[in-house]
This record gives C-alpha cells, sequence and structure tokens, in this order.
C-alpha cells in the first residue's frame, strides 16, 4: 500500500470525527444536561428563583441571574443569564441594571 493513501484515510477519518463531536447537536458539546421529553424541559427549577427564569442551551428551565451576580454572554451562557431588566456585562461578568419586579440595582 502506498505511504500517502494510510495519511489520507487518517486525515479523512479525523475530520469526520471532529465533525461530528463539534456539532451542537451531540451530547459531546454540550455544556448541560439534554431534555428527552417535553415534561423534562418543562419542569421547574429545584430552587426558588427570586429573578425568574430562563432557559438555559439545552432548553431547561434554570434560575435567572440577580443584580451582581456572576453570568455570561457566551453562546453556551454557562453561567447563567440574568433577569428582567438587566444585562451580562462583557467587563465583569455580572448582572448590572434592575430586576424590573423588585427594583434591586447593581450598576
Amino acid at each position: 500500500m502506498c505511504p500517502s493513501y494510510n495519511f489520507a484515510t487518517i486525515v479523512l477519518v479525523l475530520t469526520i470525527t471532529v465533525i461530528i463531536f463539534s456539532d451542537k447537536g451531540t451530547t459531546m458539546s454540550l455544556p448541560c444536561r439534554r431534555c428527552f421529553t417535553s415534561d423534562e424541559c418543562n419542569s421547574p427549577p429545584p430552587d426558588f428563583c427570586p429573578y425568574g427564569e430562563n432557559k438555559n442551551y439545552c432548553g431547561r428551565r434554570v434560575c435567572s441571574k440577580g443584580p451582581g451576580e456572576k453570568c455570561s454572554n457566551d453562546q453556551y451562557a454557562i453561567l447563567g443569564t440574568c433577569g428582567e431588566g438587566m444585562w451580562c456585562s462583557n467587563k465583569d461578568n455580572r448582572c448590572h441594571g434592575c430586576f424590573i419586579a423588585t427594583m434591586t440595582c447593581y450598576e
């Protein structure tokens, strides 16, 4: 066999493997546990959520972050997303603004 044929096969297999495991739909790349039923996705978070709820990257209901709490703006929002009326600052990764329901603020 020709050595370049083996190299090309290895490169092809590795490329396909990387594509499969970097796909958004595969569980290998998810930062959270995926829902398998609609009941599972719609079940409430285990704790009371004083700043409301959001859906995480996997579609599960999770508690929103409050004023001054850590958050993230990345596509996975691993640190969580801010409650209504607040935004996540890229400077310090914290929720800024005022939570609408209580007017609790963080600047």
